[in-house]
Order: structure tokens, then C-alpha cells, then sequence
């Protein structure tokens, strides 16, 4: 679901290639309706770009209760074709999370990836099912599977199949309101590409109550570029400003 650390998991974040998605929220006291507005110059999910080094933007609404469950909606602008194709990326999400001891919780996570505006020729819907263990707001691994991935390779081929990723995903405070955030992961796409690739990010974020501002650097293996081409993949910034609501303390 990752756009605020606190907002999704997933997928989540949805790894920090969607500006701080990944990283699972702490458990919370009170029911609470939650989300947020972003602008980036480049959504990057998983080591690559869904925008082809352009501009997105995104928006979360999702409910939380007080015993842990989590029910909402993400969406995101896209650019997945060149030619022709999904310019539109929605998940719905829901999952639960559980305090393990004082300063860890744990959360499993259902998503679904919608591409409502694909043609019937390149169709990229598919699932996932996401577990991860999280330290406080500092640290957190995830184990997403998917049974049903579908990738376009560079030479515009479509496979679909199951797909494992792992990440880990991190924030630590500087001084005040500044802290560095970086993560992680591996894609592994065996049963569709008979391969993988890793991916990995690091950046600087200004978050204040309601407003959040991070200029990250991501970056994928070679093997990501032989998959999926030069224009979604290798070295890249990006600047991404949130706004959340309710505020956060």
C-alpha cells in the first residue's frame, strides 16, 4: 500500500519505490478513518519505474479499527506502455494487524492490482498476499506472494505465474523532523522469467504533522534492465511531497 509509511504495507507497500510505501503501520488504539495525497516526479515500484521516469499522482483512503483491522483503497497515475495501455493503477487492500510484545507488531495483508484502462492485448491485473514483521516504525520485513504476476518483458512478451518478493524497508531519525529512509529486496520471478533481480533505495524525508517530503535514489540490478529495458530500470531520483490526514503526532 508503499505515499506515507504508515499507509501501506505492502506493497506494501506496495518498497520505498512509491515514496515510503512499504513500511506496515503500528497497531492503533482507536478506530480511525486515514489517508493521504501525493505528488511524485517518479513512481518507482520495486526497482522500477510504473511511469517511464514521469510524474505521478496518488491517493490512499483506508479504515483501520481498534482491534487491528485494515480495509482501504490506493491509487496511482500511470504510464506501463509506451504505445498504448494501463495509465491507471488502483489496489484495494485488507489485512490485520497484531502487537507482538511491546515494540513489535505483525500484519498479513490481502491486494489487489487493478489496471481498470489496460487493453484487452496487455493485461497486468493480478494479486498478492503479504505477511511482514515490523520494529516500532524503524524496521520491516515482508514476504509478498503472488500466484498470478503478469510482466511485459522489454520485448513486449507476457508471462504470467507465481512470484515471491522480499523486502526490508527502514527509517532512523536525524535531527527533529528529518530522518533517513532506505530499503531492500529481491524480486523473484522464477516461475514466470525463470529469474530475479534485486532493487534497493535510499533517501532523506522532512515529515512534519501533516506534510511529508523525501528525495529518494533507487536503483535495480542489471538483471531488471535485460527484463524490462532501460527506461524503467537503472539509477533514478525522485522527489515526492504527501500529505496525510488526520494529522499524525
Amino acid at each position: 500500500m508503499p505515499t506515507s509509511v504508515e499507509a501501506r504495507s505492502r506493497c506494501l507497500g506496495l518498497a520505498l519505490g512509491c515514496a515510503l510505501a512499504a513500511a506496515p503501520p503500528e497497531v492503533r488504539g482507536a478506530d480511525a478513518v486515514r489517508g493521504h495525497l501525493a505528488a511524485t516526479t517518479d513512481y518507482v515500484f520495486r526497482g522500477v519505474s510504473q511511469t517511464g521516469g514521469a510524474a505521478a499522482v496518488q491517493a490512499d483512503l483506508h479504515y483501520e479499527s481498534a482491534s487491528g483491522w485494515l480495509l482501504g483503497a490506493w491509487g496511482s497515475t500511470v504510464d506501463l506502455d509506451p504505445r498504448a495501455g494501463a495509465t491507471l493503477e488502483l489496489n484495494a487492500y485488507a489485512g490485520r494487524s497484531w502487537a507482538v510484545g511491546m515494540a513489535w507488531s505483525a500484519r498479513v495483508m490481502a491486494v489487489h492490482y487493478e489496471y481498470p484502462n489496460d487493453t484487452p492485448g496487455r493485461r497486468y491485473d493480478y494479486d498478492e498476499l503479504i505477511a511482514s514483521l515490523s520494529f516500532r516504525d524503524r524496521l520491516s520485513a515482508s514476504l509478498a506472494w503472488s500466484p498470478n504476476t503478469a510482466y511485459y518483458s522489454s520485448y513486449g512478451t507476457r508471462w504470467e505465474g507465481r512470484a515471491l518478493t522480499y523486502d526490508l524497508v527502514g527509517r532512523w531519525p536525524l535531527a527533529g523532523p528529518l530522518f533517513v529512509a532506505g530499503g531492500a529486496g529481491y524480486r523473484d520471478l522464477e516461475d514466470v522469467y525463470g529469474t530475479g533481480y534485486g532493487y534497493w533505495s535510499l533517501g532523506l524525508a522532512f515529515a512534519l504533522r501533516r506534510v511529508q517530503f523525501e528525495l529518494g535514489h533507487y536503483s535495480a540490478a542489471d538483471r531488471a534492465t535485460d527484463l524490462f529495458g532501460r527506461e524503467t530500470t537503472g539509477e533514478r531520483w525522485a522527489l515526492t511531497a504527501t500529505w496525510q490526514f488526520p494529522a499524525t503526532h
